[in-house]
C-alpha cells in the first residue's frame, strides 16, 4: 500500500484473508501491477510485488494470471 502512498494503521495491517475489503485491496493492487508490467514498467512492479510479499502476501504469476496467498 505504501507504494501508492497509503498508510494503513496497525490494527488494519493485522487483517484476515478472508476479509472481503483486503481481498479486494489486494486485487486492485494485482491488477495495477499487471498494467506496470505491460507497460514494462519492471522496477515498479516489482516494487509493488515485493512490498506485498513485506505485508506478508505471497503472488504468484502463471499464465492464467496472478493468483496470491499469506506467507507467515
Amino acid at each position: 500500500m505504501g507504494v501508492l502512498g497509503f498508510v494503513l494503521p496497525a490494527s488494519v495491517r493485522a487483517w484476515d484473508a478472508t476479509d472481503d475489503l483486503t481481498r479486494q485491496l489486494v486485487e486492485l493492487l494485482i491488477e495495477t501491477r499487471a498494467q506496470l508490467r505491460q507497460a514494462q514498467a519492471w522496477a515498479l512492479a516489482d516494487r509493488v510485488r515485493d512490498r506485498l510479499l513485506e505485508l506478508g502476501i505471497g503472488l504468484e504469476d502463471q499464465p492464467q494470471g496472478t493468483t496470491w496467498h499469506r506467507v507467515a
